[in-house]
């Protein structure tokens, strides 16, 4: 595996320099220069193997880096610890942190020039630089500890960037011709900030109006269900709490008449980002265990985003994954719990419809008065060129946006704040129920479902977040900017939680919470099957090893598979089958790269996807109904009446089944080749040339181990008991970021096979084992 995972990067290395003799790319830097660099692009970077010795530490701290560039990270006090692990973080993954940070602040431009002037435009209208610094700062007196640990952090990530030598660094620096910048203690909370945006800031509410306003209930009821009857919930039916938040009273807005066009500016969101987690208690395991088992689901680069680490220090204890610029385990263990997370994907985001006047610019109406919107300029910076002035405009419920006729306030909620890195901070050193939960009551964004369990057998999971209370009748469209929001949210005690069900086991693969209880998302993009599938898998076995975790983290059969079946039964006659379809009908659903049935997969999800865009014409609206709830209808229906047409579900799947043959024959002929379920691995950057071709997986959204748009960026499998506690992890790529090292891909082969690795989180740091270098810091 390490010869090949070596090839894999030498050849990368090729073909992104083959890219860069060729590419336009604006602010990178000239061929020559990077031709010439000592140590980049062109040459495989060697494995750092000599001992060294590092001075200006608080206290003391040893660093094991194992084979495959774990550190282990041993220290004499906290600050310490923030200090090696900074380093570690900085000397593996600078240019991904600042990356991501100046992302956050608004300021990508000044890394890759103008093409980063969109994304600054809308990220710099929310302060964050700012924010992140009075944060931080407020940290001194809340929790002068947790802000001491972030400031030593700070100190690390410098003193590796200082003393990097420029021809050591990593190629993205010279490639993109950027020096790279000090590490400040507050842009840990941008970290958290930008990834709230990849799981919560939605902008599609304007596509969901549109079918409130256009569908009649009675038609998205089946189609465009809010709350699909026929799914499982996170919260088991005998563990459910009532509703408790009391609905306030502020209207929905409409905008959309029959037969108005929807030419608006929307994007859809990304139903693949996900995750699944998953907890069993003892009576489960055959080894008397409980075992946690997390697999996010997130988009796909190279460098992944996650970091594994050991930390070990007089008050922290943990191993797991960190987000390289935050100090923290955000999936892992300490020595008496675990936890693992999926996204609650919860309704944080806001559009408030301005009433305005043409006669009055400048202004809209809001609690019975006419008010002036704010304008505020900001200056962005671009790499190599003149500053470019924007201005953004505010109302007292957000950012003002203007689209054609429609002008709207824009308000996400996580831009109050963050208190994720302060929460994650309590849960490293949480050794029981109680404590875990007492550390989430402050948590507030992105919304997670944190699933835990301990060495006593003790199994639970909580949804946590601030979850802002919504209008009577909302169901995830627009609300009415005249107005004023009620800024009030869920009480903790009322968040949806289990512990110790007596099923036996927990799990969340990003579905409703509890059925009845409190709004906190439209479901119109649930994901059935998954949930469904590690339902029924959990239930059906009480003796449970580790090895049948990695095994069901592996699982690839698509349930939606048996339904279509079913569809096929009612409606086709058995006389008039194909060879194809007479061969779907005995196979198992099962989603392998091998299997001959894969081709048959994508051309009838190429053709079931043609049908939902044609109902979604019918009804004349932008979105189509979910590939689940479209399934679910040709199933459970004879006939639907769109817009005066009676559309029945026979000649519906008729015309599928038809067509799914034809593109069969058209894409591939009689004998097709290829995988459909290949994929790439894209640069962080997005730059082309660097991306990685994969091989060898199956899967779908509908499957545990998703392969469709969003990926399981890690996995881990967690076993814990009264003698200790035993874990296996696995990342889909390497510990570094730097594109010419042997770490970059590493572990990317033994990903696609799912074969984690045991961890190692010994007491001491002569228990190392297969060390590959020692770094010692050193008191001052």
């Amino acid at each position: 595996m390490k010869k090949i995972g070596k090839t894999i990067v030498i050849l990368l290395i090729l073909a992104g320099w083959i890219y860069f003799l060729t590419s336009p790319y604006e602010g990178l830097n000239s061929p020559a220069e990077i031709s010439s660099y000592n140590n980049g692009l062109l040459t495989l970077e060697p494995l750092k193997t000599t001992d060294s010795e590092i001075s200006g530490l608080p206290s003391e701290a040893t660093v094991k880096v194992d084979s495959i560039g774990i550190p282990h990270i041993f220290a004499k006090d906290e600050k310490s610890l923030g200090y090696a692990l900074g380093y570690m973080h900085a000397r593996d993954r600078y240019f991904q942190m600042e990356m991501i940070s100046h992302i956050a602040m608004g300021r990508l431009a000044e890394i890759i020039g103008d093409p980063g002037l969109g994304s600054d435009s809308e990220w710099r209208a929310f302060l964050f630089e700012e924010k992140a610094k009075e944060t931080y700062s407020n940290l001194a007196s809340t929790n002068p500890e947790l802000h001491a640990y972030l400031g030593a952090y700070a100190d690390g990530i410098n003193a590796y960037v200082e003393q990097e030598k420029s021809s050591e660094r990593d190629p993205l620096y010279l490639l993109w011709d950027y020096e790279p910048n000090q590490w400040e203690p507050s842009y840990t909370f941008l970290i958290q900030w930008y990834l709230s945006a990849q799981l919560t800031y939605y902008t599609d509410y304007v596509d969901k109006q549109e079918l409130l306003d256009k569908v009649p209930e009675d038609i998205r009821k089946i189609l465009y269900p809010t709350k699909p009857e026929n799914q499982r919930f996170i919260i088991p039916e005998s563990e459910k709490v009532l509703a408790s938040s009391e609905i306030k009273e502020m209207p929905v807005a409409g905008i959309f008449r029959k037969g108005k066009a929807n030419t608006y500016n929307t994007t859809p969101s990304n139903k693949s980002l996900g995750s699944n987690n998953w907890a069993i208690a003892p009576q489960k395991s055959a080894k008397n265990q409980a075992i946690l088992c997390n697999d996010p689901h997130l988009a796909l680069t190279a460098p992944v985003i996650m970091y594994e680490v050991q930390l070990s220090s007089p008050k922290l204890q943990a191993y797991g994954y960190t987000i390289p610029g935050s100090p923290i385990v955000v999936s892992g263990h300490n020595s008496n719990i675990a936890w693992g997370i999926t996204n609650g994907g919860w309704d944080v985001t806001e559009l408030y419809v301005l009433k305005t006047d043409s006669t009055k610019p400048g202004t809209y109406f809001y609690e019975g008065e006419w008010l002036k919107t704010e304008s505020k300029k900001y200056t962005l910076n671009s790499k190599g060129q003149p500053p470019y002035e924007i201005t953004v405009e505010y109302s007292k419920l957000g950012k003002v946006v203007k689209d054609k006729d429609l002008t709207y306030a824009v308000y996400w909620h996580p831009q109050k704040g963050t208190h994720a890195t302060q929460t994650f901070w309590d849960i490293m050193q949480a050794s029981d129920w109680n404590q875990f939960k007492s550390a989430l009551k402050g948590y507030d964004h992105p919304s997670q479902n944190f699933a835990y369990a301990d060495r006593k057998g003790n199994i639970g999971i909580i949804s946590a977040g601030k979850m802002p209370v919504k209008p009577e009748g909302y169901a995830g469209g627009l609300l009415d900017g005249t107005k004023k929001m009620t800024g009030e949210y869920l009480p903790f005690d009322s968040l949806p939680m289990a512990y110790n069900p007596a099923q036996n086991y927990i799990f969340s693969a990003n579905q409703e919470p509890e059925r009845d209880g409190d709004y906190y998302s439209s479901q119109w993009y649930d994901d059935l099957y998954r949930p469904r599938r590690i339902d029924n898998l959990l239930s059906e076995k009480n003796d449970f090893q580790a090895k049948d975790m990695t095994d069901l983290q592996s699982d690839v059969v698509d349930l939606m598979v048996a339904d279509i079946q079913g569809i096929a039964k009612k409606h086709l006659s058995e006389n008039k089958l194909s060879d194809n379809w007479k061969q779907f009908m005995e196979w198992d659903g099962t989603l392998s790269p091998e299997d001959d049935m894969r081709f048959m997969y994508k051309a009838l999800r190429q053709s079931i996807n043609e049908s939902r865009t044609k109902i979604a014409e019918k009804l004349d609206v932008k979105m189509a109904p979910t590939l689940d709830q479209f399934i679910h209808f040709l199933l459970t229906e004879e006939e639907i009446k769109l817009n005066g047409e009676i559309v029945k579900t026979d000649k519906l799947f008729g015309d599928i089944a038809e067509r799914t043959d034809s593109l069969i024959i058209s894409q591939s002929g009689n004998t097709p080749t290829g995988n459909p379920f290949s994929f790439e691995v894209g640069h962080l950057t997005s730059l082309p040339g660097f991306s990685i071709p994969v091989n060898g997986m199956g899967g779908s959204e509908n499957t545990v181990n998703v392969n469709y748009g969003a990926f399981s960026v890690i996995r881990t499998v967690v076993a814990l008991d009264s003698t200790g506690i035993e874990s296996w992890m696995i990342t889909a790529g390497g510990q570094s970021g730097r594109v010419n090292s042997p770490r970059y891909l590493q572990q990317l082969p033994d990903w696609v096979s799912n074969q984690p690795h045991l961890t190692q989180s010994p007491e001491q740091p002569e228990q190392v084992n297969q060390v590959a270098q020692t770094i010692h810091f050193k008191k001052n």
